[in-house]
């Protein structure tokens, strides 16, 4: 690898992303900035030639940078800046190794599934790296979310919202909603209630090749019923009720470099300790 496309959010640091683009080119290899703010639209195909995305910030800006990884074509890696950083192989102390790395092409990728989610009848689907997320609307009142697994009723649950995630994004929302670590190398598709009014609901473990099918309800015929699906945190859309929210393995997946020597489990052990 000799080319990159180095991706972060504007408040990181201009030195730090200066000595990305220095290392870089000190090891024989050159790199084009891209510094965005809260847009995937900002990333295009027009850069020809890349070998690899390097995000720089946390595994949300990761997660991001991955759509621009996808337009182009490439794998990508994440420099930490942040607290966890789950999905980033690098930080700042072994920043310069790591590039030393790609340019030798010393490392491994591996293949992460995505979701792909529609609002029934409209067949615009959307994508994404970590979670599709059902959330209430403003206010203190629950929503009501049939649950359909190929077709065949699941569950009602009255909650403040739904999580789907990707095991790659189990680490995200999912986990601060008490839901299950799973391997991100594996393929499955996590269910998650937020704030269930229950007390026997629970996360499910899905098959990664199931149909989930989602319908907001009416609780009360003198309430506005409406919800909000968001992908990988963007593109917010409005449900409202009677709507039927479509989730199912993409066709697509995201390539993630890997250096560590570390397994899965020895990385987030590492990682529990920094907490």
């Amino acid at each position: 690898m000799k080319r990159f496309l180095v991706y972060a959010r504007s408040n990181v640091k201009r030195e730090i992303l200066d000595s990305i683009v220095n290392t870089v080119k000190n090891y024989g290899g050159s790199a084009e900035l891209s510094i965005v703010n809260d847009t995937e639209e900002e990333i295009d195909d027009k850069i020809d030639g890349i070998d690899a995305v390097i995000s720089v910030g946390g595994d949300g800006t990761l997660v991001s940078a991955a759509k621009a990884a996808k337009v182009l074509h490439v794998p990508i890696v994440g420099i930490n800046l942040g607290h966890m950083g789950y999905l980033c192989d690098l930080d700042i102390d072994n920043m310069e190794d790591g590039i030393k790395s790609l340019i030798n092409d010393d490392f491994e990728v591996e293949e992460r599934m995505m979701l792909s989610g529609y609002l029934g009848g409209e067949k615009r689907l959307r994508r994404a790296l970590n979670d599709v997320v059902i959330s209430k609307g403003p206010g203190l009142n629950v929503i009501n979310l049939s649950v359909y697994i190929d077709g065949k009723f699941l569950y009602s649950y009255n909650c403040d919202g739904i999580i789907f995630s990707t095991p790659t994004g189990s680490t995200g929302y999912n986990l601060s909603a008490n839901g299950p670590i799973v391997d991100p190398t594996t393929q499955v598709i996590l269910l998650n209630p937020i704030n269930p009014h229950t007390l026997n609901s629970r996360p499910i473990v899905l098959d990664k090749d199931v149909d989930v099918s989602v319908v907001l309800n009416t609780r009360h015929d003198f309430e506005k019923e409406e919800a909000y699906v968001s992908f990988d945190g963007e593109k917010r859309v409005l449900l409202k009720k009677g709507d039927e929210l479509l989730v199912h393995r993409s066709e697509h997946t995201t390539k993630m470099i890997r250096f560590s020597k570390l397994n899965f489990l020895e990385r987030i052990s590492e990682k529990f300790k920094e907490d």
